[in-house]
């Protein structure tokens, strides 16, 4: 019977992919067969994200913040994979200063402007960096 979600032959990009809830995301793609690459900012070893790599885990060091850092990961995905086929953008860049109340006590608009970035221009940034290399 064939496998409907079978991601064998596909090639995924995860940023933050060394994180908790990234890691759960390589583990799953994994599992359906995709080829993972994962950026980002932390260093780890591909056995250290998830416990069975199936020898088609590789790891990039990546920034979010930056688009020449994307630029270099999405382009050296291509060398691994030939291809992209899928983008999981599950980075950020924390908010410095956020008050727990939400109140905007003790944050600056630089701050905030650097949750904007790592929450939101970050994913267009990955968005707009990944489609040349998409079919």
């Amino acid at each position: 019977m064939k496998n409907w979600f079978s991601l064998e032959g596909k090639i995924a990009f995860i940023s933050g992919g060394a994180g908790y809830l990234g890691s759960k995301m390589v583990e799953c793609l994994l599992d359906q067969g995709a080829t993972v690459v994962v950026g980002d900012v932390v260093d780890k070893k591909p056995e250290e994200i998830v416990s069975e790599t199936y020898g088609r885990l590789h790891y990039l060091k990546a920034d979010i913040g930056s688009t020449e850092s994307m630029r270099r990961a999405f382009q050296r995905t291509v060398e691994i994979g030939g291809k992209i086929d899928i983008l999981v953008n599950c980075a950020f860049i924390p908010v410095k200063g956020a008050s727990p109340k939400m109140d905007g006590e003790g944050q600056s608009v630089e701050d905030f402007d650097e949750g904007l970035n790592g929450c939101c221009t970050s994913v267009y940034r990955c968005i707009k960096e990944v489609l040349p290399h998409m079919e």
